[in-house]
C-alpha cells in the first residue's frame, strides 16, 4: 500500500528565515522579464491554491503562513526569491501531505531555476504525489509530468540508474491504466537488477508490482518477498518498503517474519500519525490471527 510520509522535508524555520532575509534585500529595478516572470508566478500559484487538496487539512496558523509566502512568491521579481518563497511553500505542503501541491510549486522552481538538481527534486515530488493517488485516469497527468521530467533529466544524467528506474516504475504503474502491459518498465528495472543485483528502487519497484500480482495469483508472492526483502535489507528505514513485506509476509502467513517487521514498523511510525498508528493496530490483529 502507498504510505503518506516517505519525503525528505527541510527546516521550515531555516527556509522561513531565507524568505524574511530575501524580501528585506533593497528592491532592484524591475525589467520586463521581472515583470513577466511575475505574471507567471502569480498565474501558477492562483491555479495551485484552486486546486490543492490540502485546504482542508491545514489549521489557521498554517494557512496564515501560506497565505504570507504565496503574496511574497507573487511579489518576488527576481529568479533568487521565486526560488526560495515557493521552496517555502513546498516545505509546508510537505508537512501537510499535500504532495500535489509540492509538486506544483517544485514546478514553478524549475521555471524559474531550471538546474538538473531542482528538476530531480521536481520528478521526484510528482513521483510521491502520483504514488499516493488512486490509479485512475486522474492519475495519468501527473504520471507524465514525472516522466517527462525524468526523460528531460536522462539527456543530462544517462547512467543515472535511479532515474531509469523512478520512470520505468511509471511507465510500469501507468500502463495498465492505459490498458497496455506493463513489461515495458519491468524489463527496464529487471535489465538494472543484471547489472547492479543491490540497485534499492529497482529491488522496491518490482516487489511492489509483484506484491500487487499476488493478490491475483499466488505464485508471484515469493517473487515479491524476494525482490522486497532486499530492497529493506539495502535500506531498512524506509517505512513503505517496510510496510509492502509486512504485508507479503502476513500474506504467506509467516508470523515469526511479520512479526519482526512490524516490530520495525512501529519503531519507523511517527507516534502523532494517525494514519500509521491505525495502520498498526490493524497490522497486530492481522499478525495475531496467523
Amino acid at each position: 500500500m502507498n504510505l503518506k510520509n516517505n519525503t525528505k522535508i527541510i527546516s521550515l524555520t531555516i527556509a522561513t528565515g531565507l524568505v524574511l532575509f530575501l524580501f528585506l534585500l533593497p528592491r532592484t529595478v524591475v525589467s520586463k522579464k521581472a515583470n513577466k516572470e511575475q505574471t507567471m508566478v502569480e498565474k501558477s500559484t492562483k491555479e495551485i491554491e484552486e486546486n490543492s487538496s490540502a485546504h482542508l487539512d491545514l489549521d489557521e496558523k498554517t494557512i496564515k503562513e501560506i497565505e504570507k509566502i504565496n503574496l511574497l512568491l507573487k511579489k518576488a521579481d527576481t529568479k533568487e526569491k521565486i526560488v526560495t518563497f515557493a521552496g517555502s511553500l513546498m516545505e509546508i505542503y510537505q508537512k501537510a501531505k499535500a504532495f500535489d501541491s509540492v509538486a506544483k510549486y517544485a514546478d514553478v522552481v524549475v521555471n524559474a531555476e531550471p538546474s538538473v538538481l531542482n528538476k530531480q527534486r521536481a520528478a521526484e515530488a510528482w513521483l510521491t504525489a502520483f504514488e499516493v493517488m488512486p490509479p485512475s485516469q486522474k492519475a495519468l497527468p501527473v504520471a507524465d509530468r514525472a516522466i517527462a521530467l525524468l526523460s528531460d533529466l536522462e539527456k543530462s544524467l544517462p547512467s543515472d540508474l535511479n532515474i531509469k528506474a523512478m520512470k520505468a516504475y511509471l511507465i510500469m504503474n501507468t500502463n495498465p491504466i492505459k490498458k497496455l502491459p506493463p513489461m515495458e518498465g519491468m524489463q527496464v528495472l529487471k535489465q538494472i537488477i543484471e547489472k547492479n543485483p543491490n540497485h534499492y528502487l529497482s529491488n522496491k519497484y518490482l516487489g511492489e508490482f509483484y506484491l500487487k500480482r499476488a493478490s491475483i495469483d499466488p505464485e508471484f508472492m515469493d517473487k515479491a518477498i524476494l525482490y522486497l526483502k532486499t530492497a529493506f535489507q539495502l535500506k531498512s528505514d524506509d517505512i513503505k518498503v517496510c510496510s509492502l513485506l509486512l504485508d507479503a509476509y502476513i500474506a504467506k502467513e509467516n508470523k515469526v517474519e511479520a512479526e519482526k517487521i512490524l516490530e520495525k514498523f512501529i519503531a519507523l511510525a511517527d507516534k502523532k500519525d494517525k494514519f500509521l498508528q491505525d495502520f498498526i493496530l490493524q497490522k497486530q490483529k492481522e499478525v495475531k490471527k496467523l
